[in-house]
């Protein structure tokens, strides 16, 4: 597919390895689809480019993905790490009002956010409620889930 080649490229690579390949596809094909790759695959790279490959598909801007991160620090990195899309986080160390607000509008494509403030802040539930979100959101990403051992 043509256009995983050209948002590739937006990323600073000439494609995809195999299996990030695989996810986008899955995901265009309407089907629930769950990654588990290694630490150093790159798995972040699939869903921050699932907006990009969608809004060109489709000839239009506006597809969001909502990455669940258990760690602000993992989400700062993230921000920083891509700079070919609209990315932000949320929660309680933003303390920008008006990137809050971009977010809750929808003009942000790859939003990062904790797992407590997607459960606990009735702003950033609701903002999932939407007609925004309702209509533009193509992906919910559950990112890093931390894996406890009976007892800790």
């Amino acid at each position: 597919m043509r256009v995983l080649a050209d948002v590739a490229g937006l990323f600073g690579i000439t494609s995809f390895k195999n299996k990030q390949d695989e996810a986008p596809r899955a995901c265009l094909s309407g089907r629930d689809t769950f990654v588990s790759l290694q630490t150093g695959y790159s798995k972040s790279v699939i869903y921050a480019a699932l907006p990009l490959i969608l809004d060109h598909l489709l000839d239009r801007r506006g597809s969001i993905v909502v990455c669940v991160s258990p760690l602000t620090s993992l989400m700062i990195d993230q921000r920083s790490k891509f700079t070919c899309t609209s990315i932000e986080f949320v929660g309680e160390l933003q303390t920008d009002d008006d990137v809050v607000a971009q977010v809750l509008k929808g003009h942000v494509q790859l939003v990062f956010i904790s797992s407590e403030n997607t459960i606990c802040n009735p702003r950033f539930r609701n903002m999932l409620l939407s007609e925004t979100y309702k209509e533009d959101l193509v992906a919910f990403v559950v990112d890093e889930a931390p894996v406890l051992k009976p007892g800790e």
